[in-house]
Parts: C-alpha cells; structure tokens; sequence
C-alpha cells in the first residue's frame, strides 16, 4: 500500500526532527494515512493498516 509507505517515511523524518519515539512515529503514521485516505473516500480498516505500516517499517529496518 503506497499510502503506508510515504507515511512511514514522511513520520520517519519528522521523528528524527521532532524526538518522536517509535509509538509516537506509529501514531503520527497511521493518522496521516486514515486521513488521506478518508479523503479518496477510501475506508480501510486499523487492522489492515496497521499491517501494512508494520510491514513498511520492516522492510525500511532491512536497509539501516
């Protein structure tokens, strides 16, 4: 899901400015992303992005 990925990376930059720890930076990521998507009228559930934000910030975790 795009949408995940450039929440994650968009939270993953504001983190390291702001001092965001990592349940903050999840916050901050799944609020961007139920928000943009709410705005395309698309309705997803916590569950399933939770998944994939999870997912994103693993494959980030492989390249650090």
């Amino acid at each position: 899901m795009q949408i995940a990925k450039i929440a994650v990376m968009a939270v993953e930059q504001l983190g390291k400015v702001y001092g965001w720890d990592s349940k903050r930076k999840k916050d901050e990521a799944m609020n961007y992303a139920i928000e943009s998507l709410r705005e395309k009228g698309i309705e997803v559930s916590k569950k399933d992005l939770d998944m994939a934000i999870e997912a994103v910030v693993s494959q980030l975790n492989k390249y650090v």
